[in-house]
């Protein structure tokens, strides 16, 4: 793990910042977490961290519902919609390079991280107005898009200069409380993204507006204000700041070396005396110095390729590990979470697990020589990201088996449901195909299109009369089936209705209300539902048609159980009753028939059953995939800036930045393709990659040889 004086104890995998070069390396230092000094901290460092915790919590509030509202709004397909959320991502990782330039080279720190935050607020501003798509309409989905380019610029002037502006308020002689900032710093990201996984999917998934069940204009509305506020705390802290001028890019001069090396290696002449290694080249014109530096450079480079497959893999966890969990079921005792909360559990276990592995893990496992080396370290944090992959596919395997299934070309899936005191004998094209029980028997038929299927009444205690035939051709849709309830009575009447086969996204159920008839209810009849003392829907009974729709979310606390209660009146609105008809239980992604008969009975068959495996199943990925991060991603950065000296630690931060961008390229290209149309097969095609990547990663770590005898692997 790093020094508390290293500033690679700041926020991991996408916090990766420049280390503010100031910030010396002491043994004294090492260790020192704590916040003892706080008081005596600069007033300028109060409100950075206020705009921090801000941004951090719009950027990853807006992240959190970002690919289900690709998915559910715009109705992207999976790999369409992870094609355009890493897109989103891969931009935001590539911008920060050039806002790292812009703030030592150009416009200085300050500046730049003004300038961008009021792009930033107008960037989820914009979101949040583009996600209104019944005012915006065939609008929204490009201005959505712009909305996403303006913020991941944005993103990339904060990214790379907070903690180093950060770092230039504390005068020289504060060395330790400096190098205790970026604990508090690293605390502040993890709980603004923490608190923002669990709010944004609630106000998205508990709120409707816009005319649909869910919300995100508050979500992404949520988001947006929060930036307006990290724009207002950062300006009024600005008479406490101390703002250092422009000075060279570091980055500038690594590239430019670079170029120059490659053209005057090639425009040697082959007979001329060849350099010991290509980069020699760059001299006399660049210094050794800056020489050797960039050798190093390229030699970490080298060892972070593998890293590229791991934040491929890591990164989904905001895409195809959101749209897996989207597909269970999220009931957990008398409380329900939603797809996207669960990311919350990445900034709470590093909140946890951080300090443990600091604290006690290293220390007694280095008494024992184990996970001294920090390549020793990320090589077992791939290990655990190829445990963390399979067991994604193990539960996508679940998932799948669980998803509701159309019926094959030329098929369709017809219910029968029996509320009659007979029992129906089925035929299909004359031939006996078994009995539907009397008092609630359901049968499920996978017939033809050009089927013919009649019933005949029989046990029954009043004279069988055999009823006519239907043909099952009539609005042949695989992706929809039929639903047909006999009512009690001797004319054993039918209803029908045409239900989707889908299983209902949100979390939602879908009810169908199928009454036997209207007119016996009066025509001031409402139908409610309630959770507990709270009314969640109502419906007019009057004109109300067979089969109508309902959608019902469920709560955050509760069994979600619900009661429900036909009111009638007459037409005077006197004589009132209230009639409660029994209850529904809300089961997530679940489509169900509520049936009442003129006598008054009330039954509830399952349509299309809901998600039936916990989302609980996928807490072991999360788990392991953090420990992995722990162990990769802090420890990469740790040993990357090691390995550098103090004038070129900043490329390192912008090295470990590519590996992001280019594992978000990866993800894009494989989406983009549509190489994979069963998510099984990709879930285990990133195992496999990330095998390859540890084996290519024990490779190059024992082929790598540091300036330091404890980095070897």
């Amino acid at each position: 793990m790093p020094n508390a004086s290293d500033d690679s104890t700041a926020p991991t995998r996408e916090e990766k910042v420049d280390i503010p070069q100031s910030v010396p390396q002491s043994d004294e230092q090492t260790g020192s977490m704590g916040l003892k000094s706080l008081k005596n901290y600069p007033a300028a460092i109060f409100f950075i961290l206020g705009n921090e915790f801000a941004e951090r919590f719009s950027f990853y509030g807006m992240r959190a519902v970002l690919i289900l509202y690709l998915t559910r709004v715009f109705m992207l397909n999976d790999s369409t919609a992870k094609l355009a959320y890493h897109s989103f991502i891969a931009l935001a990782f590539l911008s920060p390079l050039f806002g790292s330039v812009l703030a030592d080279g150009f416009l200085g720190r300050y500046r730049l991280i003004l300038y961008v935050t009021i792009l930033y607020a107008i960037g989820q501003a914009m979101l949040a107005v583009s996600s209104m798509t019944s005012l915006l309409q065939a609008a929204s989905q490009p201005l959505s898009y712009v909305s996403l380019l303006i913020i991941a610029f944005a993103t990339g002037g904060i990214k790379p200069n907070v903690s180093s502006f950060a770092a230039d308020q504390f005068p020289p002689h504060m060395t330790r409380e400096r190098s205790q900032f970026f604990s508090l710093f690293y605390f502040t990201i993890n709980l603004g993204s923490m608190i923002s996984f669990i709010v944004t999917p609630y106000l998205r998934g508990q709120v409707s507006c816009d005319g649909q069940e869910t919300c995100f204009p508050l979500a992404f509305g949520v988001p947006a204000v929060c930036m307006c506020l990290a724009l207002f705390v950062f300006l009024i802290g600005k008479p406490f700041y101390t703002r250092k001028p422009a000075q060279s890019a570091v980055l500038l001069h690594v590239v430019q070396c670079t170029i120059y090396a490659l053209r005057e290696r090639f425009r040697r002449p082959r007979k001329a005396a060849k350099m010991d290694h290509w980069l020699d080249y760059a001299s006399p014109k660049f210094n050794d110095a800056l020489i050797r530096n960039v050798k190093c450079i390229f030699a970490v480079a080298l060892v972070f390729l593998p890293a590229i497959s791991w934040t491929c893999l890591n990164d989904q966890t905001g895409s195809s590990w959101i749209l897996q969990a989207s597909r269970m079921n999220g009931h957990v005792g008398s409380f329900t979470l939603l797809p996207d909360q669960l990311s919350a559990v990445n900034p709470l276990l590093i909140i946890l697990l951080v300090p443990l592995f600091e604290g006690i893990v290293y220390p007694v496992l280095n008494k024992r020589g184990f996970l001294k080396a920090p390549l020793r370290r990320m090589l077992y944090g791939l290990l655990l990201a190829i445990v963390a992959a399979a067991m994604a596919g193990v539960v996508q395997l679940f998932v799948k088996r669980d998803l509701a299934l159309p019926a094959e070309n030329g098929n369709k899936q017809v219910l029968m449901y029996n509320q009659n005191e007979c029992s129906m004998e089925l035929m299909i094209n004359g031939l006996p195909s078994g009995i539907l029980e009397a008092r609630g028997g359901m049968t499920e038929l996978d017939v033809s299109c050009s089927d013919r299927v009649k019933w005949q009444p029989v046990n029954c205690s009043f004279a069988a009369v055999e009823k006519p035939r239907f043909i099952s051709n009539a609005n042949c849709d695989p992706r929809k089936g039929t639903f047909y309830v006999i009512w009690d009575g001797i004319s054993a009447k039918t209803t029908s209705i045409n239900y989707s086969l889908d299983q209902g996204v949100d979390s939602i159920t879908r009810v169908y209300l199928i009454f036997e008839s209207l007119i016996k209810w009066g025509e001031n009849a409402t139908l409610t539902f309630w959770n507990g003392a709270e009314q969640v829907a109502s419906v007019q009974v009057q004109g109300l048609q067979a089969g109508k729709r309902i959608d019902l979310k469920p709560s955050v606390f509760g069994r979600n159980l619900l009661s429900v209660i036909l009111n009638t009146c007459n037409a005077h609105g006197k004589s009132c009753e209230e009639i409660s008809l029994g209850h529904v239980q809300l089961h997530m992604g679940s489509s169900v028939a509520l049936t009442i008969s003129d006598s008054r009975r009330f039954d509830v068959a399952t349509v299309v059953p809901g998600y039936s495996v916990s989302i609980l199943w996928q807490l072991p990925q999360w788990v392991l995939m953090t420990i992995s991060e722990i162990l990769f991603s802090i420890s990469g950065l740790e040993f990357a800036y090691s390995e550098a000296d103090a004038s070129v630690k900043s490329v390192m931060s912008a090295i470990w930045l590519m590996t992001t961008f280019l594992g978000n390229v990866l993800v894009m290209i494989i989406s983009g393709s549509h190489l994979f149309t069963d998510l099984v097969v990709e879930s285990f095609f990133y195992t496999g990659l990330m095998v390859l990547s540890a084996l290519l990663f024990y490779y190059l770590s024992r082929c790598y040889r540091s300036h330091k005898a404890d980095q070897q692997l």
